[in-house]
């Protein structure tokens, strides 16, 4: 157990807990086409994952300091492990689920700016990147 009682991996559940909120508020900010909503949630996952790396170094360089190798965790400790690592898996695929929500609003802004310069294609508004000129 780390100072103020809990472990290692009590921490990184708890970033993990974090993450999810973060992940809840990206979803949001897809679904609502918020781009500001989208790069705070972006941002705050960064902070996120940061902490949950830093956390993870504590805990290797913590089990490596002595000498010996790890000890086995207790049943509590084993729980956790599980625990942490099904909710791992899980944020994982929810990133991957946004990832390719993200890259469909891509592909229909592009397709959409196809559109548009296809009906004036001498345009002055936009140039071939979809940028206002």
């Amino acid at each position: 157990m780390k100072d103020g009682g809990r472990s290692p991996v009590e921490e990184q559940i708890e970033q993990l807990e974090r993450l999810r909120q973060a992940l809840f508020a990206e979803r949001k900010s897809l679904a609502a086409m918020d781009r500001e909503a989208l790069v705070e949630a972006s941002r705050e996952k960064e902070r996120i994952v940061a902490l949950l790396g830093e956390s993870i170094s504590r805990a290797r360089a913590g089990a490596t300091t002595d000498g010996k190798p790890p000890a086995r965790p207790d049943a509590r400790e084993a729980e956790l492990l599980r625990n942490r690592d099904r909710l791992a898996r899980d944020l994982l695929e929810q990133c991957r689920v946004h990832e390719k929500a993200l890259e469909e609003q891509k592909d229909q802004v592009s397709r959409s700016l196809a559109f548009v310069r296809s009906l004036r294609p001498q345009s002055p508004v936009y140039d071939r990147a979809g940028r206002l000129r």
